[in-house]
């Protein structure tokens, strides 16, 4: 089941959901690495995985697609628990018709705002990746280019083949000065460079605050991206060896997938990019031992313990999201070791350049009840207030409760604060307190800030929610861009080209204005612009003589396109292309 996942991810395999569900095409590579975890997680409930079972290979079932059917079973098990998930925790509902169960939402903003979210998340992964190719074409060191020239430059030495006990390549790193400084030096490559802005980010810090955290007991973050720079060095060098000999020779490519390391070895590898001391909480946090009462999910902690060795996918361990797994595991975050919201920091810092009527993180007490608001913000005849929340991106609907019940928390707070300001002379003993002079607002104006993306268009009792980006984007330059980017080979990796870039400043001059940001909340004009443009879209799972039918929407980007076009706003640039 390992070899066979982490040849999936080695391939870049991409789900089809327009393929059947009986197909392994119509999965992504991460909805097979949970069913796959959830097969190994059982097995060894039932019967036990001991370390005599890691030199055992049924090559000739992986061939025969006899493990593609396990994988597929599996991935429909975890489909039908996610669908119990969104009936219990989000009033989804199960509809009969004939032999369709069909699973809908209680009303469509609500599947539109978590598809969008996840939309939103993957273009951003998109553009990430983007630009890690520009950066390559320009001359920056990429840990990929790294592995090729050592494999290249090589010979045998690198990827040696073995022939006992059994046929397989092992791959070779020696422990010498120049190969410890590749993997020790603090010099970051760019993967890792991207992978620290993503947490910067995500968690909304600066590089000071990012340093001086420990993600685990005397590890920083840069400890973390050297190992993670290791990881994607050894999984390049074993796709260099063995995607090529995955038609032709399966067999021994899938003998040779998943390295077995004795546990010395591995903490030796590992010591080549930290310290001895720091080895082991590395290793805690990414192998699961086997008899252990946790459920296993290779994406959270890849690595396998028995006996005195682990089983290690070095693709899975190579493009495991370090930070996020670690802040989800062991409730370890940078915004908590800093002791405030960094959300409610930066919103009330991005308000400040408009107006001096901001606090961030106020409390006080009206008609004997506490108030805690993320940020106040008078701003012409309008008071704004906002509440942050900062969830860690959900990768199923079992982590996604947890930003939801975030939101609806968001927007009772915000109901009750608002609720209370506006009763008769509230308003004004509140600019009392803040020593703002200023007469009562025309309007009381509520956000919740989405951080993680996520719901972002939801109206919770009559609270709008927005995503972070989007909100600050609009506070700070209004503009919209839109473009149709496309990759193509070249000489130097991908050329890639924006065709038929817009601008769009939706401000509609030069300043953002009191009554832009209240139609910006309060009209759902933007929103509407990307809710109009989904369409409905089902995906179905063929349950023997049942049929599992979830009702969701896709985007129409031509549609969304043209709506973005629509907008009322002043163009700032446009062109037919740029590179």
């Amino acid at each position: 089941m390992l070899a066979r996942v982490d040849a999936l991810f080695m391939l870049g395999h991409q789900g089809d959901q327009a393929k059947n569900s009986m197909l392994l095409g119509h999965y992504s590579a991460e909805e097979l690495a949970e069913g796959a975890s959830y097969i190994i997680y059982c097995l060894d409930r039932d019967f036990g995985i001991e370390q005599k079972h890691f030199s055992m290979m049924s090559e000739t079932k992986i061939k025969r697609g006899v493990f593609d059917k396990l994988l597929i079973k599996a991935a429909k098990i975890r489909v039908f628990c996610d669908a119990e998930i969104m009936i219990d925790a989000f009033d989804y509902r199960c509809e009969v018709h004939g032999t369709n169960f069909l699973i809908t939402a209680p009303f469509p903003e609500l599947e539109k705002s978590t598809r969008l979210g996840y939309m939103q998340n993957e273009q951003a992964h998109n553009r990430t990746r983007l630009e890690q190719q520009l950066a390559r074409n320009g001359g920056a060191t990429s840990v990929f280019d790294l592995a090729d020239a050592f494999f290249d430059g090589g010979e045998d030495f690198v990827a040696r083949r073995v022939d006992h006990p059994i046929s397989r390549y092992t791959f070779h790193i020696p422990d010498i000065p120049p190969i410890r400084d590749m993997f020790a030096n603090e010099a970051a490559t760019v993967e890792e460079e991207s992978y620290i802005r993503a947490i910067l980010t995500s968690e909304i810090i600066d590089w000071n605050e990012l340093r001086r955290f420990e993600a685990l007991p005397g590890v920083s973050i840069l400890d973390l991206s050297r190992v993670f720079r290791l990881f994607l060095f050894l999984a390049r060098l074993a796709s260099r060896q063995l995607s090529p000999l995955l038609p032709n020779d399966p067999d021994i490519a899938y003998r040779s997938l998943v390295p077995v390391f004795r546990k010395d070895i591995l903490r030796q590898i590992i010591g080549l990019s930290v310290g001895e001391d720091k080895v082991t909480p590395i290793l805690d946090c990414l192998v699961w031992k086997t008899g252990s009462k946790s459920m296993y999910d290779m994406q959270y902690r890849p690595i396998i313990e028995a006996g005195n060795f682990y089983a290690a996918p070095m693709h899975l361990a190579g493009m495991t999201n370090w930070y996020r797994n670690l802040a989800f595991l062991n409730k370890n975050r940078v915004i908590q070791d800093i002791g405030h919201d960094t959300a409610s920091r930066a919103l009330a810092s991005l308000l400040q350049k408009k107006s001096e009527l901001v606090r961030g993180e106020y409390e006080t007490e009206i008609d004997g009840e506490k108030i805690e608001l993320d940020a106040i913000f008078r701003f012409g005849e309008f008071l704004f207030i906002f509440e942050c929340k900062h969830s860690l991106l959900p990768c199923n609907p079992h982590e996604l409760r947890t930003s939801f019940k975030g939101v609806n928390k968001g927007a009772e707070q915000l109901s009750r604060a608002r609720r209370l300001i506006s009763r008769l002379g509230n308003e004004v003993e509140l600019y009392r307190r803040l020593g703002w002079k200023v007469a009562p607002s025309k309007k009381i104006v509520t956000c919740v800030v989405s951080c993680n993306g996520m719901f972002s268009g939801l109206r919770i009792g009559g609270n709008p929610v927005r995503r972070w980006a989007e909100l600050a984007n609009m506070i700070e330059t209004g503009i919209v861009n839109s473009a149709n980017i496309i990759a193509t080979p070249g000489d130097n990796g991908l050329d890639i080209k924006a065709v038929g870039w817009t601008s769009r400043c939706l401000w509609n001059g030069p300043d953002l204005t009191a009554q832009f940001l209240h139609d910006y909340l309060e009209g759902d004009t933007l929103r509407d612009a990307m809710f109009d443009a989904m369409v409905e879209h089902s995906r179905s799972f063929d349950l023997g003589e049942r049929r599992l039918v979830f009702k969701s929407y896709a985007l129409d980007v031509q549609a969304a396109s043209e709506a973005f076009a629509a907008l009322p706003g002043s163009f700032v640039t446009t062109s037919e292309n740029l590179t």
